[in-house]
């Protein structure tokens, strides 16, 4: 009988904006590399990016509504696997976090009080990687801030703002 496929997948948290090319790199160059070398494993490997598919406009009103609980979710469904990718910015600052009355989220209602001025992108890498480290196998990604600066971004950043970003697949 043959031996069934395994899923892997990784959630990648990042700035909206400021990391658009880091996350398009990591759809487009980053994925087929991991995903050709895990054939070999029979495992078939998924990047999770909510901000796929979703204008500024749309993930801000989702947030605002307090949206955390399903990014939160799908964070754990993720688990261990949680990429981050950080540069200048650290997302926009969420001024009331809504999270479940439930116990379980004590925790976090703890560290992220309303009015904190903590970003989200904080709160998904706290969640998904530093919470529980035993459980978590994170990579952390920093974008070099000399290269803002450099002839090559400039050549290269048109490029990342036209590119699209394949969709993570269900």
């Amino acid at each position: 009988m043959a031996e069934s496929w395994k899923q892997a997948k990784i959630y990648v948290a990042s700035g909206y904006f400021d990391m658009e090319g880091e996350r398009q790199q990591i759809f487009n160059s980053v994925l087929p590399e991991i995903r050709k070398a895990c054939v070999l494993l029979r495992v078939q490997v998924h990047f999770v990016d909510l901000r796929v598919g979703v204008n500024e406009h749309d993930w801000w009103l989702l947030i605002d509504k307090g949206g955390f609980e399903p990014i939160l979710l799908e964070i754990d469904r993720c688990a261990p696997f949680f990429v981050g990718i950080y540069g200048e910015k650290y997302g926009r600052m969420v001024e009331d976090y809504k999270f479940p009355r439930d116990p379980t989220w004590n925790k976090i209602r703890e560290g992220f009080p309303p009015g904190s001025g903590r970003s989200l992108l904080e709160l998904e890498t706290y969640w998904g990687a530093l919470r529980d480290p035993r459980r978590s196998s994170p990579v952390f990604c920093f974008r070099d801030p000399a290269f803002l600066k450099s002839q090559k971004f400039k050549q290269e950043a048109p490029m990342f703002c036209s590119a699209e970003i394949s969709p993570p697949l269900t």
